[in-house]
């Protein structure tokens, strides 16, 4: 809870909002948080082909998507590529065929549960390294 009791306070409270805001810009560049979010994401396409799409509302058919497993592995959280920007989150993968697999089962998607990881990593960062108390 923020609470004040004068000017100087608001003052306080205004800079510290601002210094959280500037860290918030920075996370793109940061390792531990995009370290953490590829561990978030390759978890989110564990639970993706666990379920044969169903974790995002597909149905692959018993397909499992797996002949050599490059793709599947392209999306553990030492591979899987991640760009922070102040729009959004993108991932992917450099396999090359990932495009034309995506069209006929999609795979690439975002779990309920993966949303709100995401949502707890950055109030995480925000608590652990912002100045206004966000507890």
């Amino acid at each position: 809870m923020i609470s004040f009791s004068g000017f100087d306070d608001v003052i306080k409270i205004f800079d510290n909002l601002n210094d959280d805001l500037r860290m918030l810009s920075k996370l793109e560049t940061d390792p531990r948080f995009l370290a953490d979010l590829k561990v978030i994401l390759s978890e989110n396409f564990d639970e993706i082909w666990s379920s044969q799409g169903g974790a995002i509302g597909e149905n692959w058919k018993g397909n499992d998507l797996i002949d050599s497993g490059e793709l599947k592995a392209s999306f553990k959280s030492g591979n899987i590529e991640v760009t922070v920007t102040a729009d959004g989150i993108t991932f992917g993968t450099s396999v090359n065929y990932a495009k034309y697999v995506n069209e006929k089962y999609r795979f690439m998607g975002i779990t309920g549960s993966t949303d709100e990881k995401i949502a707890q990593l950055v109030i995480k960062y925000l608590q652990t390294y912002g100045k206004t108390n966000w507890s």
